[in-house]
């Protein structure tokens, strides 16, 4: 594998990455209305779609890395094999070449003893003034004689040469099988260096996509803990719903009289925005009340009798917000007020109570009142409660 290759399977790694977690454990704030609720339950199940998405194609690389690296690792066990068998044919050599240097040895011992023989014969032969080749020649007598003591010293001559010569062949025959089994050898422990080198490049590889395995298998963690949570508040949210369903905590008298008009002036009577689906900012919305046009500062009334259930500002976009539980399941919320309410939460309010003033806080596009009426947990259209008077 090139240098090219691991670049790409690192390049692999670090753009995988950890991913970022994309809920906090709880609820960050509460709904400021039971459909609100209700989107925020959307949310949360298109998201975790995504997340099952996610979660799948993480799937699919592992499954595939997971492929690679069982392809990867039966490669390295092939290569371990034959670096074994590499290294059993060059131990084999090895032994080869050692009995043939202690043949060698062997061979040159004799040689060494025949010459060291043959020196000390002709040494002794002079010394002690024996009989030569020549004198045993000459002192044949007859010419028969002659031929049968030359045919001998030929003969001693011959055998000692031929014995000499035999030994220097053996030798040379044993260096020369020597010098074979050495490029066997090399070239043994060439391919076994380039099977090593292999194997290096192969385990460097298979480190590489265990990386990544490693970081998507994280990834398959953090994915599956974030469906917990966005589960989680899933439920949350649902129960939310189910208690504002159920009125648990109201101890609010329902009043019969009509609902009034909540804004004051006769001229404030103009419906922006009606309730149902609209398009705003370019993105298509469900408005789940209705917009009065007013200015900044008008007054703003209950448009029935109740308590505060809420006043505050509220991070959903509403901005300064006030909820009034009406009882009999009904609830009606006050958006984009211009300031602080003035009334407080768990404060009894009548009919007509200014509880706030126009403004254009939260996700607002101008002035005016935001009006909503829930019964039963869902909303409805205030147009159907609300007269205009005027």
């Amino acid at each position: 594998m090139t240098k090219k290759v691991l670049s790409l399977l690192l390049v692999a790694v670090l753009s995988i990455g950890l991913l970022p977690s994309l809920f906090s454990p709880v609820l960050s704030a509460a709904p400021s209305s039971i459909d609100e609720a209700k989107d925020m339950i959307k949310e949360y199940q298109e998201k975790y779609k995504l997340l099952e998405a996610e979660l799948k194609k993480l799937e699919a690389q592992k499954d595939s890395y997971v492929e690679q690296k069982q392809l990867l690792e039966q490669q390295i066990g092939e290569l371990e094999s034959e670096i074994s068998a590499y290294d059993q044919v060059i131990a084999e050599l090895d032994a080869e070449i050692a009995a043939l240097d202690a043949r060698c040895a062997s061979a040159q011992e004799e040689y060494d003893k025949n010459i060291d023989k043959f020196r000390a014969q002709a040494r002794a032969s002079y010394e002690s003034g024996t009989t030569t080749y020549l004198e045993v020649l000459l002192g044949a007598g007859s010419f028969s004689e002659f031929l049968l003591r030359l045919d001998y010293v030929k003969q001693v001559a011959l055998y000692e040469r031929e014995l000499l010569d035999k030994i220097l062949a053996s030798m040379a025959s044993i260096r020369e099988a020597q010098a074979e089994i050495e490029v066997r050898k090399v070239e043994a422990k060439e391919a076994r260096n380039v099977l090593k080198a292999r194997k290096s490049e192969v385990d460097a590889k298979s480190s590489q996509i265990s990386a990544i395995i490693k970081t998507i298998t994280s990834n398959e963690a953090l994915l599956e803990k974030q469906q917990d949570m966005a589960h989680k508040q899933e439920e949350e949210l649902n129960d939310w719903i189910e208690k504002e369903l159920a009125g648990a905590d109201s101890d609010v008298k329902y009043d019969d009289s009509k609902w009034i008009w909540p804004v004051a002036k006769a001229s404030y009577n103009y419906v922006s925005s009606g309730y149902g689906w609209r398009t705003l900012r370019g993105k298509r919305q469900y408005h789940y009340g209705i917009d009065i046009a007013a200015p900044k500062g008008t007054p703003i009334y209950a448009s029935k009798s109740g308590k505060v259930k809420s006043a505050k500002w509220v991070t959903t976009g509403g901005g300064w917000q006030v909820c009034i539980d009406h009882g009999g399941t009904y609830y009606t919320y006050y958006n984009h007020m211009n300031s602080r309410p003035i009334v407080k939460a768990g404060q009894m309010v009548s009919q007509g109570q200014v509880i706030g003033y126009v403004g254009t806080t939260g996700n607002s596009t101008g002035y005016h009142l935001d009006f909503r009426i829930y019964y039963q947990g869902k909303a409805v259209n205030p147009a159907n409660y609300i007269k205009n008077p005027y």
